[in-house]
């Protein structure tokens, strides 16, 4: 007896690791489901989503995910709303609405309303952000855009000697510093915005 149970105990750790791995190729959309350590090659929708983990290859819409680890997409993310995640990366333009994450990383345009960070956000491309909240913001690019947002420490890297403008509009505040490397930046103050740290390297224009 013992012969025959003991292949069956030995075995089942691959038939649970096989089940955790879930791979999806070619276009897909998925509906009301818990997944694993989910992979996607190519355009995948996702509604009500939940998964430990998260990796695509290709375009991302999504409406109410949640992923509890971390989110790699390789591909833009587009009109897209109601995401919850740990560490959040991104490579292509990241296009949505009521986004939460411990961390943001993106390398593309970053457009998003209602986007709440509660640890480090690294951008490489220009940001408009309305009604966002940041910790701490440390970005490449000549335009970023912060409207009715609230942020600490704003670090605009250089950016090929380009001019670099951080649009400050309605009531943002940035409780921190803002500190352009390059020397030539450009900040532009709406009326309402406030600044509670120093500005370095940077002009202000008030608007």
């Amino acid at each position: 007896m013992m012969k025959k149970i003991l292949p069956l105990l030995f075995c089942t750790p691959c038939i649970l690791q096989e089940i955790q791995a879930e791979s999806f190729m070619g276009p897909t959309t998925l509906e009301k489901q818990n997944l694993k350590e989910a992979s996607f090659m190519g355009p995948t929708d996702l509604k009500e989503i939940t998964a430990k983990s998260l990796s695509v290859m290709g375009p991302l819409h999504f409406n109410h995910l949640k992923v509890e680890k971390a989110a790699e997409i390789f591909g833009p993310v587009s009109n897209s709303e109601f995401g919850a995640f740990n560490s959040l990366t991104i490579t292509g333009p990241f296009l949505a609405k009521n986004v939460t994450c411990s961390k943001l990383e993106v390398t593309g345009p970053v457009d998003v309303t209602d986007l709440q960070i509660s640890g480090a956000t690294t951008i490489i491309g220009p940001l408009r952000a309305v009604k966002s909240t940041f910790q701490n913001i440390t970005i490449t690019s000549d335009q970023v855009t912060l409207e009715d947002s609230k942020t600490k420490d704003i670090v605009v890297e250089k950016n090929e000697d380009k001019k670099q403008i951080l649009h400050l509009k309605g009531k943002t505040i940035v409780e921190g510093n803002i500190t352009f490397e390059s020397a030539k930046g450009v900040v532009e103050q709406g009326s309402e915005v406030i600044i509670q740290g120093e500005i370095k390297g940077a002009t202000v224009e008030k608007k």
